[in-house]
């Protein structure tokens, strides 16, 4: 009886992912990025089995265009979730963006709630960094900086080089 019980259990979450309307979960982040006045625009949705990706969206931040997003993949499995976010150009960055990122990636697993972590390769080089659920602290470092001028004046230095750090 037991045995039927988990099988039924495993079979009826991952079916219920695998079938779950995706769309509708990327319509309520994006409707909480409206509330902090960021807007993802122009781009296109593709469901998958396991999560889905936007491509080609405009980034808009307080009513300004910012950016061009070429890719953005959300992968929610059981115990580890990850968002990959792709070649983004950021336009009239003005002094706090970088030129460009090439690569992203956002990771939170079951194994360590608390946490997420965030990798990140771009015209500035390498960052590094985790944000801290409980403290609502975002810890950035920089091991391999190239050129951080845009946003120099909000990083500190330490021993092991530059860093970010804020709560929200």
């Amino acid at each position: 009886m037991v045995k039927k019980i988990l099988l039924a259990i495993a079979i009826f979450i991952p079916m219920f992912w695998i079938l779950s309307p995706k769309e509708a979960i990327y319509y309520m982040i994006e409707d909480k990025l409206k509330q902090s006045d960021i807007i993802i625009s122009n781009e296109k949705f593709h469901d998958g089995l396991f999560g889905f990706s936007v491509e080609d969206g405009d980034l808009y931040i307080m009513g300004m265009k910012s950016a061009k997003i070429k890719s953005i993949d959300f992968n929610f499995l059981l115990l580890f979730n990850r968002i990959v976010i792709e070649n983004v150009e950021f336009k009239g960055s003005g002094n706090f963006f970088p030129n460009s990122i090439s690569e992203a990636n956002i990771a939170y697993s079951i194994l360590n709630p608390m946490a997420v972590n965030v990798d990140v390769n771009g015209s500035f080089g390498v960052a590094q960094g985790r944000y801290e659920i409980k403290n609502s602290l975002l810890h950035i470092d920089f091991p391999v900086s190239k050129d951080v001028t845009p946003f120099r004046s909000y990083l500190q230095q330490n021993e092991n080089g530059l860093y970010y750090e804020t709560n929200f």
